[in-house]
């Protein structure tokens, strides 16, 4: 319905990622590659207070390396930036980006990621005239987004950021995919299958989808 334009977009429960092909690890990484967009779409993690976006998605810890760089890094706070402008009206929405190491780093002598890759890019987003700040030590990041004014948090890893947004925010949250044809949205959580018929799930983040939906879809 989508490629044929039957549709305005998709909103969708909690997905069993057992039921996605095997070499997808997530359903943004599926619906992105489905829809010609692999490599280029963001996974934002919203709510009215603050945003956060992991720079690499559903991989394993041990291959984060392989993914994280300057182009993933860019491609994401570009993403973030023009969905601020484009849907929530900010004409400069300052978007935070964390560091990769326990303390940015600053306590090991060799050439760390924040040196190497998350500094340059930072710089080349400033001159793009980007308000991007950082890199915030991960430790602290999340204390800064109400003095600093932040929208949205950088992480560069999923569990660098979901978890705590999860905490602060609870079911007032929802996964947006950015860089798709067409608005994708779903819930902040997952399929819950040990509170099944047991009258225990909360709506919460589903109603906050539908109503965001409604508002935004026609801003694609």
């Amino acid at each position: 319905m989508l490629l044929k334009k039957k549709a305005h977009g998709l909103i969708n429960l909690p997905l069993n990622k057992k039921n996605l092909p095997k070499k997808y690890f997530g359903f943004t990484e599926y619906i992105s590659d489905y829809f010609n967009k692999k490599g280029m779409t963001t996974m934002l993690m919203y709510c009215d207070n603050f945003s956060v976006c992991p720079i690499t998605t559903h991989i394993p810890i041990k291959k984060i390396h392989l993914q994280f760089n300057k182009f993933s890094i860019l491609k994401n706070i570009k993403n973030i930036n023009n969905f601020y402008k484009k849907f929530i009206g900010l004409k400069k929405p300052t978007i935070a980006l964390m560091g990769f190491n326990p303390h940015n780093g600053i306590d090991f002598s060799y050439q760390t990621e924040e040196k190497r890759i998350i500094i340059p890019a930072i710089q080349y987003l400033r001159k793009k005239g980007i308000n991007v700040l950082g890199p915030l030590s991960p430790d602290y990041a999340f204390n800064a987004i109400v003095p600093k004014n932040i929208n949205a948090l950088v992480g560069n890893y999923h569990d660098q950021v979901l978890p705590t947004f999860k905490y602060i925010n609870k079911y007032k949250g929802i996964n947006i995919t950015l860089g798709l044809p067409f608005l994708r949205v779903s819930v902040d959580h997952g399929t819950g299958k040990d509170i099944k018929n047991k009258n225990k799930a909360n709506p919460e983040s589903f109603l906050y989808a539908l109503d965001f939906f409604e508002k935004n879809f026609k801003k694609i």
